[in-house]
């Protein structure tokens, strides 16, 4: 009898390093190989919602997703409040064009106090490809790591919208709960609150004309009223500083699949 007892003991024993092994696995990052792309600016970013999971393929012909993007707010804690937006057991993996977790509650009472708003999270995507029923883009902006996300059309976000071309995520105004929304280069260029250039930038006359250096370029603060392939039309429309002249002129905002301006896409706030 006393076999008996010690033979279950150490069965019992044996199981739970088993299942001890089982859990540690399950938090070690898995690895899977994922189409990449060469260094490329895109076609545009596509935005989602923070409420629902986000199936991944690995490619367009995938029926079944190898994982999804998750969100899960913070209910307890100092970071009461943000969002956790993440790829199970995958931990590295997401490094996107965008991804904010929004305000933790302390935070968002802080900035209604300084007359501001609790800031939403965002998560958002450089598109590589768009096409007929989903996106690929770039999960991981450093590595290059793409994935495809299949859309519904009856989800996108401008559906009945008067105007179509407004989109802030802290300002969410849509009936829709699983939204998107995409747009490309052009479309984020002309919505962007505004786009700085780097120091040394020539300012054109008009796309491959006579180019000259723009006085302290680096210190306006343009808006792009028009877009012809790479060369992007700037006009400061008084967000000028004290000194400077309104400047009207053509700028390079794309060359050799690199984005060669700084997009600040809402209200101040990026």
């Amino acid at each position: 009898m006393r076999i008996n007892k010690v033979f279950i003991f150490m069965a019992l024993i044996g199981s739970y390093f088993v299942l001890l092994a089982c859990n540690r696995s399950d938090r070690t990052d898995s690895v899977i190989d994922l189409p990449k792309y060469p260094p490329n600016a895109g076609v545009g970013l596509i935005h989602f919602n923070t409420q629902h999971a986000i199936p991944l393929y690995k490619n367009a012909t995938e029926k079944d997703a190898y994982n999804n993007v998750q969100f899960k707010v913070e209910e307890k804690g100092d970071d009461k409040g943000i969002t956790n937006i993440y790829i199970p057991n995958q931990k590295n993996l997401l490094q996107p064009y965008d991804l904010y977790v929004g305000d933790s509650e302390k935070d968002g009472k802080e900035h209604q106090q300084m007359g501001l708003f609790p800031f939403a999270p965002k998560l958002s995507f450089r598109v590589m490809e768009k096409l007929s029923d989903g996106v690929i883009v770039f999960l991981n902006e450093k590595t290059r790591e793409t994935s495809f996300i299949k859309l519904n059309p009856k989800n996108d976000y401008r559906n009945g919208k008067e105007h179509p071309e407004f989109f802030d995520p802290n300002f969410v105004d849509t009936k829709i709960n699983n939204w998107y929304y995409y747009e490309s280069w052009e479309q984020a260029l002309k919505r962007a609150y505004l786009v700085t250039v780097p120091s040394g930038t020539l300012i054109y006359d008009k796309p491959n004309g006579t180019g000259s250096p723009l006085y302290n370029i680096q210190d306006l603060y343009f808006k792009v009223t028009e877009v012809d392939g790479d060369w992007a039309q700037v006009c400061t429309q008084g967000n000028v500083l004290a000194g400077d002249k309104e400047a009207l002129g053509w700028v390079i905002w794309k060359a050799n699949g690199e984005i060669k301006v700084n997009i600040m896409l809402n209200g101040g706030y990026d």
